[in-house]
Order: structure tokens, then C-alpha cells, then sequence
């Protein structure tokens, strides 16, 4: 079986508990979540001296060396955890590969835009910018009145408590959030967005941001009619 259905449960399985993508990966023992995937069959084989020994549920048993091998390819390997014989996603590259900067913060930035699970994150909340600016647009007279119905929007789901609970997380999964909304003077009748999202890291001790640029275009035509 292809790892592709067990990712896509594991997504599914998370967006159903906190509707959000955070913890995609990891796992620990007796706990579950994460990138741990349940149910899956494991069969036996008779080892030394007519024991039974467990095999794990992946028809492939893979090193944690070769494992980070096939990440740095953009591979998401499905791999068994010894003896217990669960079955983990450690991690969620996409087939971007990150760029290597002098800035350290630039760096991390780009490492991030290679994970599945937060590019799964930012994804959501521009999911719900355009919603917002498609339905809001019309009664936006300038862009700093868009920037502070944004802001308060996005604010709602902020907690810079590191220590938040689980419970907490999944209402407020960013630690820190900034939208800011100018008009483009030349391109008549856009309003660019930029919204930069910190979310709480499940495993990664990082202190960059997401960054999401979006345009918006508008009729400046009503939009001075409603000026006047």
C-alpha cells in the first residue's frame, strides 16, 4: 500500500480533532496523534528458536539515516518504530527544496515553506483571506480600515503563551500574527496583502514567520463613491 493514503488519513484525522495541521509528525508511545498512524496490520514470522516475532505494519523496513535520505528528496517515508511496531510519519517535505541562505532566519523561513503541514497551516488562513476580502471588499473605504478589520480577525486565533495547552492550541494555533494592507498606486485598483503567521511548532524550536503575499483587486470607482 502506497504511504499516500496513510498521510491523507492522518491530515484528515487532525483536521477532524483541532481543524488545523500542526501536528502532522512524531508521536509518542501509548499517546498517539501526531504522525502516528493507527490500525494498520502487523504480521509475524517465526524467529529464533520457534518464537514468534512481530514485524512491523510497512512492507519495508526503513533506517532512520536512509529515512532522512528520502526526506532531503522530498519523499514523506512511513516508517516502523521497532520492536512496538508502530507505523510514524517523522516528517512532511514537500518536493520544494529549501534554499541555504547566510541569514539563519531566512534560512529557516525557506525550510519551513518545504513542510507539508505548514504549508497546510497558511494555506487555511489564505482560505479564509480571500473568503474575507471577496465578501468585505466593497465596504473597505481605504486600505488601513481593511488592515484593522484584517488584524482583528486574524487576532482572534493568537496565543503567545508557549505553554498553551492542546485545548488552547487548537483555538489559537498562531503564537503570533501580523496582516498589513496597502493600496498600489499603480496598478489602478489593487490592494496588496501581506500576512505574516507564526504558529505554535509542534516539534521545530523556531522563531521565523510564514509569509503570505496576496493581491486583491477592487473597482476604484465605487470604492470613491463610497468615499464621497
Amino acid at each position: 500500500m502506497s504511504g499516500v493514503w496513510p498521510f491523507a488519513s492522518i491530515v484528515i484525522r487532525e483536521f477532524g480533532r483541532s481543524g488545523w495541521f500542526a501536528n502532522l509528525r512524531g508521536g509518542s508511545r501509548g499517546v498517539g496523534g501526531g504522525g502516528e498512524v493507527a490500525g494498520l496490520p502487523k504480521d509475524t514470522f517465526s524467529g529464533f528458536e520457534n518464537s514468534n516475532v512481530r514485524r512491523g505494519p510497512t512492507e519495508v523496513n526503513i533506517p532512520s539515516d536512509l529515512g532522512e535520505e528520502f526526506e532531503r528528496a522530498g519523499m514523506i517515508p512511513l516508517e516502523a518504530t521497532g520492536s512496538d511496531g508502530r507505523a510514524v510519519f517523522h516528517s512532511n517535505m514537500s518536493l520544494h527544496k529549501p534554499k541555504l541562505f547566510d541569514n539563519q532566519n531566512i534560512s529557516e523561513n525557506e525550510q519551513l515553506s518545504s513542510m507539508m503541514q505548514y504549508v497546510l497551516c497558511v494555506s487555511r488562513f489564505a482560505q479564509y483571506l480571500k473568503v474575507i476580502l471577496r465578501d468585505k471588499l466593497g465596504s473597505f473605504t481605504e486600505a488601513p480600515q481593511a488592515e484593522k478589520f484584517l488584524s482583528d480577525w486574524v487576532h482572534q486565533y493568537v496565543s503567545p503563551d508557549d505553554q498553551a495547552s492542546d485545548e488552547t492550541r487548537a483555538k489559537m494555533p498562531l503564537r503570533a500574527a501580523e496582516i498589513e494592507v496597502q493600496d498600489d498606486p499603480g496598478s489602478g485598483g489593487t490592494m496588496k496583502v501581506v500576512m505574516r503567521l507564526q504558529p505554535h511548532f509542534q516539534i521545530d524550536r523556531i522563531e521565523s514567520t510564514l509569509r503570505l503575499i496576496s493581491a486583491v483587486h477592487y473597482d476604484p470607482n465605487k470604492m470613491s463613491s463610497r468615499r464621497g
